[in-house]
């Protein structure tokens, strides 16, 4: 069995266990592939960072605020001006975590779509495509989208730079606002808004399994392939593994024999975020893969109390499917519990930036 073997920038060393299945196999050239032309994202730490007691208070971000606010607003305003529809309205001052729900949501489905920014999906329908994990290509969208919703406009494919819904025109007129909607939303999210619920899962999962740690700080592996907005993926490095998931359903677990799983790579969000959002998980974009991977990892050791204890009863309150195979993210494989304890749940890991600068695959 495969090993990934990672080194941080204090120079610690790690390795993870993998799995055996026919996932591994497509992540693991994926994996080689993003590794050798791009690296580790260093610029950055990524990861949870947890110290107790937790302190919910934020510093003073007005002026932040104020700023990811106007970009966002700003960006609506040149998506209508270019003649192109936008029905979620804008950000308001106060921007709660509804708001930001809502407009993100309007370049998700826009995105997806490339048309429109709200679809009316029965649910039947809903629920095909978010248990598919349906990622709109071109060539499908023609079909997908009337058969969704026969009210909305659909992309026409149009080779004429000057036709209004050509996809020079998506090119040219709003992809760029709509790529500065998602990144500031996301920095509104993070940087400004308070929620509860952002360590909750943690605290409980420590107390569940009678884990007294005071600091906890671990880290996962991204790819230098972020532009300036530090957000959006200036280089294509996501790998379309078609159909592997409905051959094996078992790819999704919630299994605590793991602890590393497939970084996420979707429009959306993936069901602990919108948890912690205070979102729905009715809604079309909320998953944890669009059937692609970006041969990259997480690490969270929390991860399997997380879907078990808390996100199978809030997905089951919307009489939705909650089975492993819709909720759970592709698990990857183990990393050992001791090691993690004297490297990630220390004072001194939770204080250093330390980065992951170097992986491989052995």
């Amino acid at each position: 069995m495969s090993k990934v073997v990672f080194e941080l920038s204090d120079g610690v060393d790690g390795e993870i266990q993998l799995r055996d299945n026919e996932f591994m196999d497509f992540w693991k050239m994926v994996f080689v592939r993003n590794n050798k032309l791009m690296g580790p994202r260093k610029d950055q730490s990524i990861g949870s960072r947890v110290a107790y007691p937790i302190d919910l208070s934020l510093p003073d971000t007005d002026d932040y605020h104020r700023e990811y606010v106007t970009q966002v607003n700003s960006s609506i305003k040149k998506i209508k001006q270019s003649g192109w529809n936008w029905t979620q309205g804008k950000l308001s001052k106060e921007s709660s975590f509804e708001d930001c729900n809502r407009i993100h949501r309007g370049f998700t489905t826009y995105f997806w779509t490339g048309c429109t920014d709200h679809l009316q999906i029965p649910f039947d329908k809903l629920l095909y495509i978010k248990y598919q994990h349906v990622n709109f290509r071109s060539f499908e969208s023609k079909f997908l989208i009337p058969w969704l919703d026969p009210d909305a406009e659909i992309m026409q494919g149009n080779v004429d730079p000057e036709h209004p819904r050509s996809w020079y025109a998506w090119e040219r007129d709003i992809k760029e606002q709509l790529n500065n909607i998602n990144a500031y939303v996301h920095k509104l999210e993070d940087n400004c808004l308070s929620s509860a619920r952002s360590t909750e899962i943690i605290d409980q999962w420590r107390k569940f399994n009678n884990k007294n740690y005071e600091f906890i700080s671990t880290k996962s592996l991204d790819w230098d392939s972020k532009a300036k907005d530090q957000v959006t993926d200036d280089v294509v490095c996501d790998w379309d593994y078609a159909g592997l998931l409905r051959s094996n359903s078992k790819l999704c677990s919630s299994d605590p024999k793991y602890n590393v799983y497939d970084l996420k790579n979707i429009l959306g969000k993936d069901y602990e975020k919108a948890w912690k959002d205070y979102d729905s998980p009715a809604n079309w974009d909320i998953t944890n893969t669009y059937n692609t991977t970006k041969g990259a990892f997480e690490i969270k050791p929390w991860q399997s109390y997380c879907t078990r204890k808390i996100i199978r009863p809030w997905v089951k309150e919307y009489n939705l499917p909650t089975s492993d195979q819709f909720i759970a993210p592709i698990t990857l494989g183990h990393i050992d519990e001791t090691w993690m304890e004297q490297n990630f749940f220390t004072e001194y890991a939770w204080e250093s930036d330390r980065t992951m600068i170097k992986v491989d695959l052995i």
